[in-house]
């Protein structure tokens, strides 16, 4: 009896070392998710394509889109795709004076920049700001332009990021306001700044990946 007692120890020990491991395990990566639902990355750590973890949410998080899934974290390119920018590729035309590039259904939320980044190159296949990140960083291929929400976490988590993003600059986000404006989020001030703007400003773009 006492070995059978040790016996469902050990196995009971094991099952819990085991839950352990399973639980700060983020599946890889590549857009799976993974089982992660502890708090196994802070905010600032290395993420897997080589930049930082920007946000964290212990229950997860929708990507929402083709194959969508569960996600826990964002993390932010390590370096800008572009410093000028358009959101659009047409955005402008002087003979109408109209910002004629229209994408319907983008969301603001925090899951829905990929989505919108796909939403955005379809109906634009060369928009500048998002086109730019379509890139590989640290041997990973699924960065996309992030939502306003998105943006916001990484304003949030500006000091965890190289100099580059300290700056005096507006940033765009992968969220339209209307057929004229997107959403921008400027990082030069202590205070958040959240705005539209025009989507024939030149602005920077700095890509996030969810996992």
């Amino acid at each position: 009896m006492k070995n059978t007692f040790k016996f469902l120890g050990i196995i009971a020990i094991a099952a819990i070392i085991g839950f352990g491991f399973t639980a700060c395990d983020d599946g890889g990566g590549g857009g799976s998710g993974g089982g992660c639902n502890a708090s196994c990355l802070a905010i600032g750590a290395t993420g897997e394509g080589g930049g930082k973890i920007i946000y964290h949410k212990h229950s997860g998080f929708k990507v929402t889109g083709a194959g969508s899934f569960i996600a826990y974290y964002l993390e932010a390119a390590p370096v800008n795709q572009g410093t000028s920018l358009e959101w659009a590729s047409d955005a402008w035309t002087s003979e109408s004076h109209y910002y004629n590039t229209n994408i319907a259904g983008t969301g603001t939320a925090i899951g829905k920049g990929r989505a919108n980044t796909a939403a955005i190159l379809a109906v634009d296949a060369n928009a500048p700001a998002a086109k730019a990140t379509k890139v590989t960083i640290g041997e990973k291929s699924d960065w996309f332009l992030p939502s306003k929400d998105e943006l916001i976490e990484m304003y949030k988590a500006r000091y965890h990021l190289d100099t580059s993003i300290w700056s005096d600059y507006y940033f765009w986000s992968s969220s339209q306001y209307d057929n004229r404006n997107a959403w921008s989020q400027y990082f030069g001030y202590s205070n958040q700044n959240t705005s539209t703007e025009l989507k024939y400003e030149t602005y920077r773009v700095r890509a996030v990946r969810a996992f």
